[in-house]
This record gives C-alpha cells, structure tokens and sequence, in this order.
C-alpha cells in the first residue's frame, strides 16, 4: 500500500509539474504582440494574397498561412546581397529587427535604400526595447515594386 501511494504521489507530481511550469495559454512578449499585429494588418489588407517573405517564423503561424507553400510564403529572401533578385514584383518582405539583421543578415539599409523596394508601413512597439545587435525592435513591410 505505502508502495502503491509512493508511486502516485510521483506520478501526480509529473504530471503536474509542466502545468505549474509552462502556462497555457502562453503569453506574448512584446516582439510577437507586434509581429501578431503587423500580420493582422497584412491579413485585412489588399496585400494579404500577394506572395510573403519573412525573417521571423511567427509571422507564418499569425498570418495563418501554411510555411510549406512556397507559392505564398518563404523564409528568407534568395539573395540577401541584392534583395530584389528572386523577389516577384509585388511581393512583401517583412523585416524585423531581430531575425532579419542577426539570422538572415539582412540589413535594414539595404532595403530602404534600394529602388525596386517601397516602405509599405512601419510598426513600433509601444514600449522600445532593444534586441540582439543592439537594434531597437520594430517591424518593416516593404513592396517590391517594378524596375525603373
């Protein structure tokens, strides 16, 4: 019997455990309130159903897209050095000031600073932080547009 309750004991301490440790639901931090608000905006825009590149992978999962469809979204652009090649016309390009500089080393400068890309709008957080790199967070929605 004190062998039978010893192994309950335990077991209801195991199960227990990773719901006392890990809350459901999860809780956003602030990077992800602003990619979830920058995906539902591209959700209810005219932009939605236009081709999507993205540096940080919660972006597939808010705009509820599947990441294996290479028909509507891709991580990472082909050709960080020359963004403009391998990116359709039309198609977005979702910088983020974590994953685009740091894991894609993208650098914002190349985009705002290239003609086949136009700044479609910019989401800040409400309270700035700073992330990996040092870089003050924010999100970037950027078009590829025609050659001139």
């Amino acid at each position: 019997m004190i062998k039978l309750t010893y192994i309950l004991l335990i077991a209801f301490i195991v199960i227990r455990t990773p719901f006392e440790v890990f809350r459901i639901p999860v809780k956003l931090n602030q990077d992800k309130k602003l990619v979830k608000k920058a995906s539902e905006w591209i959700k209810n825009s005219d932009y939605y159903n236009d081709k999507i590149f993205y540096y940080d992978p919660f972006f597939y999962f808010f705009l509820d897209i599947n990441p294996y469809d290479k028909s509507r979204i891709q991580e990472l652009i082909p050709n960080r050095n020359k963004p403009e090649q391998g990116v359709p016309i039309n198609s977005l390009v979702l910088w983020d000031a974590h994953f685009s500089p740091n894991e894609g080393q993208l650098p914002l400068k190349r985009l705002l600073n290239n003609q086949n890309f136009k700044l479609i709008k910019k989401f800040i957080p409400e309270n700035k932080f700073k992330v990996l790199g040092g870089y003050e967070y924010e999100i970037y929605i950027f078009q590829r547009k025609k050659s001139n």
